[in-house]
């Protein structure tokens, strides 16, 4: 670098560069470096060992500026020889730069700088130090030997230590270790208490106005170091100990709940440094644990004196139990061998129970019972004797031991064996001096049984020869090879039936208790068997009576059923010509007002008839249990119209207001039986208007949601008139059949069957009907049935049929076949029919209608089913299976076109379900009940045919219900009270007999003054309503009786 080749000088012609001076200025420059360099190290290794001191940042930044300076040196030398003088404008810069932060720093830190201690200051801070250093040594040698006093104890040796390390530690006169005395924090009970130079005796005090309090109430160290007494002046304790300064800490659990207290007291001032109230909250945190070990010790202590005295007291009760058991286990083994026994006993006894139950044959009982018998006791010979009527007897069975001679049966009725020694007189009973005989036999025809009366009674003899019989009866003993005997009467319940007798041949024998017992008790098993045995000869003998009987009453039921039936059809065929030409006469145009009405009385006669006859045959089908429900869908709210508007009118006619109350959330469409529910409403709605003269009758109809959707909706109904009401006493046979109220009698109306049948159809329902009623108010009738809410009525009812008047033009010919015996009957049908439109043939049989359906083909058949030569049944089901083979063997299209299948509705006058059932096997399509409306036969054709009508409004004339009164005219008793009372008597009479030739005489009795009553009565007795008659006349009569 110093070669002379490298001359260049960079800083011009100064003296400073000249060429010899050039190394002096690289050693300096070089040197001064190295010393920057080697301070701010010393700088920085001076700031990492002393971290503690302030400033140290300062430091560091003089550090870094005198690193600056030394790299400018080094760039002195450097730009000697290599003029990069952009390098050194950049250092100076940066030194500028770090040099002037330093000395805003400086600024900033100066009054800190002159803040700091002087080295006298720094000396009584020193000496402070030393002697804050020495008491607090003075402090630790306290704690270490508090620590070393209070160490090695626990439990209840922790608190004298505890106290006794704290006083001399700490130089004072008292130390208090202290526990709550209750639950109430009310009071302190000493644990350890140090007082001058000793412990003392433990006290209790009261919390209240201490300084213990304030600790307590706070959970906080609490210390007063003078004036203590000043400041509680009523604490006397505090004077008595002479108290001047006090520090308490309160003893907590894990739950920061207080369980004692830590405190002391000095005579003198007591000034408590951090250091002293640090520890001694280390103490009392001590001291807490130590006390809850304490009380832990304490419960467990007394757990276990507790269970020591249990102990002990369960080890006497067990001693005593033990004396018992030992007593209980050698009665029990006393009581197990006696159970052997009995057990024995019993499976002996069974086992020939058992015998004697595996048949109701005597014989076989009494044999199996001899000789399990004897078996069982090892005897020599069982009989079984059976008393007579007049006490003579027979022996019945014997089981005997091989080589004894047998007595049964060459000698069953022998009469020396069997006979009684009654011609002696000293042979009576006698009661024997040895205690193993207990009874003697006795002479049993004589005494009527002896004492074998007596349930309890039996007979033992351990030796006949000892036991002091006369020679009669020794004699039959002999014959019997007995030498010792058990005898048990046997009980048929409370009357003596005979006697079962054990006997030993060979030798004496002293029989035992249980042989006694086992002969007894099967004794009286036996006389259950012979009463079982007998009661169930009894028994076949009465069933055999009841199987006769039961015969007679199915032929008589099934007689009444073929009576009802053929009632049924003779009955119904003339009304289904009667109410079935009225309906043609009614629909007559030119027929005048007069005879409309006579067709109208006609045709409700015919209809009250059926009435009749309907009640009868559907009590006749209730009672024989063969009344079922068939449940279907259908339209209530079009149920309630129709009933509404056919009962209006008769409401109308005796002045009633008929109103029908329906719930606004009323289902339109249910499920249950459509045809029961109408005729119980139309009997309930009937009755109500029959019999109530004034006022008005409601039908209320609502119904109940159900809870859940697997509950079914409940139906409410309510029928409630302002009738004459029902006396109390007559509620009771309200529903009976044929039955009528007072009122009802009076009427002299129906049959007393309506209410029956409609509480059995409301039975059937799953409802009960209720009355309520109350003479001179009226009644209210109600029930309740379950029926299902339909969403819609899958074939609604056709409506307006009534005013049907022809086939709609424009539709096929339809033919109809009428298949009747009777000519009346297909007159009826032949006029409806071709009336309407469609073409008609008649045939008298069943033969002549399928010649009929083979050669014509008819679209419809009705079949009646009873026919002589070939009935409806045979001939449906030739029709039927005829139609279906041609159908299903011909590929001819033409052929198939020609054989029609027709529809068969059955025309039938039964309302038994079998007949029903017996129509639809044989193959019929459906059925049309006589006598029918006009209505069911054209909802019939429209149902098979799917018809369609033209309807027209007919302008009838007023019916007999609507012209029965005049609209102006109110007709009731007090109408009737200008004539005489012997008048109204006499026309009550008429009423009552229905003579309605005396009734019209005594109308032309009325002063013409009178025409509108005069007319009124008329029109009564035209329309034959005697019965209105009646009520008006009767409650004149009524009211003048005395």
């Amino acid at each position: 670098m110093m070669s002379p080749y490298l001359s260049y000088i960079p800083h011009g012609h100064c003296y400073l560069w000249q060429t010899p001076l050039v190394g002096l200025h690289l050693i300096s420059d070089a040197l001064i470096a190295i010393a920057y360099f080697s301070i701010p190290a010393m700088l920085i290794y001076f700031v990492r060992k002393r971290s503690d001191i302030p400033f140290s940042r300062v430091f560091v930044l003089f550090g870094a500026f005198i690193v600056l300076c030394g790299f400018g040196h080094l760039l002195d030398i450097w730009t000697l020889w290599h003029p990069n003088y952009w390098i050194v404008g950049i250092e100076q810069a940066l030194t500028a730069l770090v040099s002037c932060y330093t000395a805003l720093r400086l600024v900033e830190l100066l009054p800190q700088f002159l803040a700091l201690q002087t080295p006298e200051q720094l000396e009584k801070i020193n000496r402070e130090l030393e002697k804050q250093i020495a008491e607090r040594q003075r402090t630790e040698a306290t704690l270490q030997m508090i620590v070393a006093g209070t160490s090695s104890v626990t439990g209840n040796d922790f608190f004298p230590a505890l106290v006794e390390n704290l006083a001399k530690g700490l130089d004072v006169a008292y130390v208090l270790v202290c526990e709550v005395a209750d639950s109430s924090l009310q009071s302190l009970r000493t644990i350890s208490l140090w007082a001058g130079d000793r412990l003392a005796e433990n006290i209790e005090y009261e919390l209240s106005g201490t300084p213990c309090q304030v600790a307590i109430e706070t959970k906080l160290l609490c210390t007063y170091p003078e004036q203590l007494q000043q400041l509680f002046p009523t604490i006397s304790m505090l004077r008595e100990l002479q108290a001047e300064s006090y520090v308490g800490v309160p003893l907590l659990d894990g739950h920061q709940n207080v369980i004692g207290h830590l405190c002391i007291l000095d005579v003198k001032p007591f000034l408590i440094d951090d250091r002293t109230r640090a520890f001694f909250s280390v103490f009392a945190a001590r001291a807490a644990t130590e006390l809850q070990r304490k009380w832990a010790e304490d419960d467990k202590r007394r757990a276990y004196e507790e269970l020591e005295f249990r102990v002990k007291e369960r080890t006497a009760e067990l001693m005593a139990t033990n004396t018992v058991l030992e007593a209980e286990i050698q009665e029990r083994i006393a009581a197990e061998a006696s159970l052997r026994v009995m057990a024995e006993q019993a499976q002996t006894i069974n086992r020939v129970v058992l015998r004697m139950r595996q048949s109701l044959n005597l014989k076989s009982i009494f044999q199996a019972t001899t000789t399990e018998l004897r078996q069982a006791i090892q005897c020599e010979r069982v009989l079984i004797y059976r008393f007579k009527p007049d006490w003579s007897g027979e022996l019945v069975s014997e089981a005997v031991t091989e080589g004894w001679n047998l007595l049964l049966p060459d000698s069953a009725n022998d009469s020396e064996l069997t006979r009684v020694a009654v011609d002696q007189s000293n042979c009576v009973t006698k009661q024997l001096d040895s205690s193993e005989i207990l009874m003697q036999d006795t002479y049993l025809q004589a005494s009527e049984g002896g004492i074998y009366r007596q349930k309890t009674s039996y007979c033992c003899v351990v030796d006949v020869y000892e036991a002091g019989f006369d020679e009669c009866y020794l004699k039959l003993l002999r014959q019997l090879q007995a030498r010792a005997y058990i005898i048990a009467p046997i009980f048929c319940g409370s009357q003596l039936w005979g006697l079962l007798a054990a006997y030993q041949n060979s030798s004496p024998r002293h029989w035992k208790d249980t042989e006694i017992r086992i002969v007894t008790q099967i004794s009286n098993q036996l006389g259950v068997a012979v009463q079982q045995a007998e009661l169930f000869a009894q028994t076949q003998h009465q069933a055999e009576e009841l199987k006769q009987a039961k015969d007679v009453a199915d032929a008589a039921s099934r007689a009444k059923s073929e009576f009802l039936a053929n009632m049924s059809h003779e009955l119904r065929t003339p009304l289904n010509a009667i109410l079935g030409f009225t309906q043609l006469m009614r629909r007559d145009s030119k027929l005048s007002t007069e005879h409309r009405q006579y067709v109208e009385i006609v045709n409700q006669s015919g209809e009250h008839l059926l009435a009749l006859i309907n009640d009868v045959l559907e009590m006749s089908k209730i009672e024989a249990g063969r009344t079922v429900l068939n449940e279907a869908e259908f339209d209530l709210l079009q149920l309630l119209d129709n009933l509404e508007s056919m009962l209006q009118l008769k409401a109308k006619s005796k002045g009633l207001q008929l109103r029908f109350d329906c719930a606004p959330t009323l289902p339109q469409y249910i499920k249950t039986d459509e045809n029961k529910l109408r005729q119980v409403l139309i009997n309930l709605l009937g009755n109500a208007i029959k019999f109530t003269q004034a006022g008005n009758v409601v039908l209320r109809v609502c119904h109940e949601l159900p809870a859940d959707a697997a509950t079914a909706h409940i139906l409410q109904v309510e029928v409630e008139d302002t009738g004459p009401g029902i006396a109390a006493n007559e509620l009771s046979q309200l529903f009976e059949a044929f039955t009528q109220t007072k009122v009802g009698q009076v009427a002299q109306e129906g049959t007393g069957l309506g209410l029956r049948i409609s509480q059995k159809f409301v039975q059937l329902m799953g409802g009960e009907i209720k009355v309520d009623s109350e003479v001179g108010k009226g009644s209210r009738f109600s029930f309740q049935i379950q029926v299902e809410v339909a969403a819609s009525v899958a074939n609604a009812a056709l409506s307006n049929l009534e005013h049907v008047v022809s086939l709609t033009p424009g539709q096929s010919s339809y033919r109809i076949l009428i298949v009747e015996d009777n000519v009346v009957n297909r007159l009826l049908l032949s006029k409806l029919l071709t009336g309407l439109g469609f073409e008609v043939q008649e045939a008298e049989n069943g033969e002549i209608a399928i010649e009929l359906w083979q050669e014509w083909q008819p679209d419809l058949i009705f079949m009646d089913m009873h026919m002589p030569i070939m009935d409806g049944y045979e001939a449906t089901r030739c029709i039927k299976q005829a139609a279906i083979a041609a159908s299903n063997q011909s590929e001819d299209i033409a052929i198939l076109e020609t054989t029609k299948v027709p529809a068969i509705v059955a025309l039938t006058a039964s309302v038994f379900a079998e007949q029903r059932q017996k129509i639809w096997t044989a193959g019929c399509d459906d059925f049309l009940s006589k006598p029918f409306r006009r209505e069911d036969l054209l909802e019939i054709l429209t149902k098979h045919l799917g018809v369609e009508y033209l309807t027209q409004t007919i302008d009838r004339s007023p019916s007999v219900d609507e012209v029965a009164q005049p609209s102006n005219y109110v007709l009731d008793a007090a109408a009737l009270e200008v004539m005489p009372s012997s008048w109204r008597q006499q026309l009550h009479q008429s009423a009552t007999q229905g003579d309605d030739a005396k009734a019209e005489k005594l109308i032309a009795q009325i002063p013409a003054d009178y025409a509108a009553l005069a007319k009124a009565l008329t029109r009564l007795v035209e329309n034959y309503q005697f019965d209105h008659l009646m009520r008006l006349t009767l409650e004149l009569t009524d009211g003048n009786s005395p």
